[in-house]
């Protein structure tokens, strides 16, 4: 490229650095200004200490190849410096040390001297072993003409904070090589580049991982941190939220083994995707992925449109070990394998979905004993479950539209408790040598629900699963509500309170209609609409509670509760619902409230056909009977068919008409 001819004032170019980075702190600019005619023009390699001012900006970099910073010399670029590099082959080797200190008002640009920039204008900018750079508040624009990406680093001590790295024809930032690196990546964005916007090519971490934090990655090619198909020799934590602000990782390849001795441990609410059918992650060493009911973990494959079998498995071997929470295993399978696989007797599951998988779900094959707690597994085209001379402990299972629900074979034995079993060819195959003992399970709308030696404990007649579209949330019409029996638990899939009611629903998920968390600073309602479509609503004051509490409603069409005999009698007007109250997921019975709620019922004619309107009244159980339930005056509207109730503690309520008795007296001859 030849240099500009146009004129532009110093000044101007002064304030243009600083509208392009206001503009850049928004959306880039598609059109750039021309440069004005050079202040300094670089022609030569550096090879003594030097340094780019204000003064002398904008820098041209003139050569038809990249500028090279000699080894043990320093260029430093100061705030407000512009460079711009006219050869599609020019950019920097940095053999020695570049220090870019821009500030948040005064970036440094590198950048295209194109009057209309394009991707590719320039090479870029490569450390390679030996050499270092520290860049702040510097913007690398529109690059990666030869090396594929606007920064190469392949070793040594890089740190990129506070940037901007936009518009490179190809990726962002490329780490390579084998040796020693300290990087430090930070509150930088990555935008518009071509490719993903950053990659870790195997070596690229030889003793240890470069560390991200805070950074955003948007309209890439793909917004992910991409790492290549390699072993995991050192320990490693992958954190979507707190290193990419929730960007996921892409895996290439085979995926990543993580070798004996090794940990990795993925964070709340990282998602790591695949890009092969083959794709794995393969534990030798040690995989702690737990996640938090508001930041689960995703494992699934990078296809916006996804089928099974997208990409391979987690593979726990026998030497390795895991503990995996508020997890999601999606569209896995590749080969038809399946998409968790568990050899190893030091592994935990605990909240866990997995659903999509082209094969088996999960396949377990350890013993002693596996214990499951709190999982879903839907919609394989294998089983659900594979036990091949395993044992297996599992509590509040959801297996629901696999082609089998559940395998035992090569010995196998299973306890199962809390279990819904819905939507299977055939619920469970236990194989001969194999057992499966069945405690409380709901079969709905298999073909056959069990073959083999199945022992079934407290049995449930087929009732209907009634599950939501996701295979595992139930619905009010679910039969799985309030039958469970209690094994301790005081959680659910979602992290929800378990149980609510009297007794936890069976399966993974537990069932209400309304949930809210309130301190004493915070007031809100819990809101719902029964059957017919007449909304409930429980308005909470400001200091009703002192601690954080989770308040939670769960509905009941007809009362579950015995209603006492006459003396008095209740006509139920239909709405019976339970209100709890719990504090780190422990229920409290009984909670009394520091300020009363307002409880506001609307109802249909239907529900009162025969009843005393002006008469109905909220009731509470307290265990053995049924008691008026309002702390204070009720207020009634015949008119809309509502009724407001302040209620001081929470308990199961019901809108009822009592009837009263008038004794006459006996009269005797």
């Amino acid at each position: 490229m030849l240099i500009k001819s146009v004129i532009m004032p110093v000044k101007l170019v002064v304030i243009l650095s600083f509208t392009l980075n206001l503009v850049f702190s928004l959306h880039p600019p598609t059109v750039q200004a021309s440069p004005s005619a050079c202040t300094t023009i670089i022609a030569n390699h550096i090879i003594t200490e030097t340094i780019w001012s204000a003064a002398g900006s904008p820098y041209c970099l003139a050569m038809t190849e990249m500028v090279q910073i000699a080894v043990n010399k320093t260029l430093t670029i100061q705030p407000g410096v512009t460079v711009f590099v006219q050869d599609l082959n020019g950019g920097l080797i940095v053999n020695g040390t570049i220090d870019s200190f821009g500030t948040q008002l005064e970036p440094v640009l590198i950048t295209s001297d194109e009057v209309i920039p394009q991707p590719g204008d320039w090479d870029g900018i490569k450390i390679p072993a030996g050499g270092q750079a520290q860049l702040e508040y510097t913007y690398i624009g529109y690059a990666g003409s030869n090396v594929d990406e606007a920064i190469l680093v392949e070793s040594g001590l890089f740190e990129l904070n506070n940037s901007r790295i936009h518009h490179t024809e190809g990726r962002g930032l490329r780490f390579s090589g084998s040796f020693g690196l300290t990087a430090t990546v930070t509150d930088n964005l990555f935008d518009y580049n071509t490719w993903e916007a950053i990659l870790e090519e195997p070596g690229a971490h030889y003793d240890q991982a470069p560390l991200y934090s805070g950074n955003t990655l948007e309209n890439n090619g793909q917004d992910v941190l991409t790492l290549s198909s390699a072993p995991l020799a050192f320990n490693r934590t992958l954190d979507s939220k707190g290193a990419l602000n929730s960007s996921p990782f892409l895996l290439l390849g085979n995926g990543i083994e993580v070798n004996s001795g090794k940990t990795l441990t993925v964070a709340p609410g990282t998602t790591i995707q695949f890009a092969e059918t083959w794709g794995s992650l393969l534990v030798s060493g040690s995989l702690i992925a737990e996640g938090l009911p508001v930041a689960r973990i995703l494992f699934t494959t990078d296809e916006p449109t996804p089928v099974p079998g997208d990409w391979g498995r987690i593979t726990i071997p026998n030497s390795g070990q895991a503990s995996l929470a508020y997890c999601d295993l999606a569209f896995g399978g590749g080969d038809n394998n399946e998409a968790l696989r568990i050899d190893s007797a030091f592994v935990q599951i605990h909240a866990c979905r997995i659903h999509h998988t082209l094969g088996t779900g999960m396949t377990i094959t350890a013993s002693p004993m596996s214990q499951l707690v709190n999982n879903a597994v839907t919609h394989s085209t294998g089983s659900g479950l594979r036990l091949s001379g395993a044992e297996l402990d599992a509590l509040h299972t959801t297996l629901a539209h696999n082609a089998i629900g559940l395998i035992l074979e090569s010995s196998s034995s299973a306890n199962l408790a809390n279990t819904v079993i819905t939507g299977h060819t055939l619920g469970v195959s236990v194989e001969a040598g194999s057992l499966a003992t069945l405690d409380r399970t709901l079969w709905d709308s298999n073909t056959t629900n069990s073959s083999g030696t199945v022992i079934e404990v407290n049995p449930i007649q087929s009732y209907p699963a009634a599950l939501d579209a996701d295979g595992f949330h139930l619905t009010y019409s679910s039969m799985a509500v309030d039958i469970g029996i209690s094994h301790g638990l005081t959680s659910d899939i979602d992290g929800d309170p378990r149980p609510i009611a009297a007794y936890p629903d069976i399966g993974a998920d537990e069932y209400y209609d309304a949930l809210g968390v309130f301190d004493n600073i915070s007031g809100g309602s819990l809101d719902y609409d029964n059957a017919q479509g007449f909304p409930t609503s429980v308005q909470v004051p400001v200091g009703a509670v002192s601690l954080p509490t989770t308040l939670v409603i769960k509905r009941s069409e007809s009362p579950a509760m015995p209603v006492p005999p006459p003396n008095p009698a209740f006509f139920s007007a239909g709405h019976t619902f339970d209100l709890e109250a719990f504090q780190n997921n422990i229920k409290l019975p009984g909670f009394t409230f520091n300020i009363y709620l307002s409880v506001i019922i609307d109802y249909s004619d239907a529900d009162i056909t025969g009843l005393d309107e002006s008469q109905l009244k909220l009731f509470y159980w307290t265990g053995s009977e049924w008691k008026e339930a309002s702390c204070g005056a009720y207020t009634r509207d015949l008119v809309q068919n509502r009724i407001w109730v302040p209620v001081c503690h929470t308990s199961r309520f019901m809108l009822a008409e009592p009837e009263y008795w008038d004794y006459l007296p006996l009269v005797s001859r």
